[in-house]
């Protein structure tokens, strides 16, 4: 193998870590709809010693998805916008 061959492979290798750090970070965030979010309903649930009913949780969860997608979709116009306007 190659010198050059070898540093695109750990390259390759440090860049897959960083985006797999990065997602679990992201995935964690205690907002709905997401991993944390799932984590902070259930730790509702135990501090307050009441079980919050499943419509409720799902509404949350619809309107939280809808808002990331939303804010998603802004900012890669945003991007394409940038990348046109240059």
């Amino acid at each position: 193998m190659t010198v050059v061959s070898q540093s695109d492979v750990q390259g390759a290798l440090l860049f897959m870590s960083i985006v797999s750090v990065n997602l679990a970070f992201v995935n964690s965030l205690p907002l709905p709809s997401l991993d944390g979010g799932q984590i902070a309903f259930v730790l509702a649930e135990v501090v307050g010693r009441k079980k919050i009913q499943q419509r409720t949780v799902e509404e949350i969860n619809a309107y939280a998805l809808l808002l990331l997608l939303a804010l998603t979709g802004w900012t890669s116009a945003g991007d394409i916008k940038n990348l046109i306007v240059k």
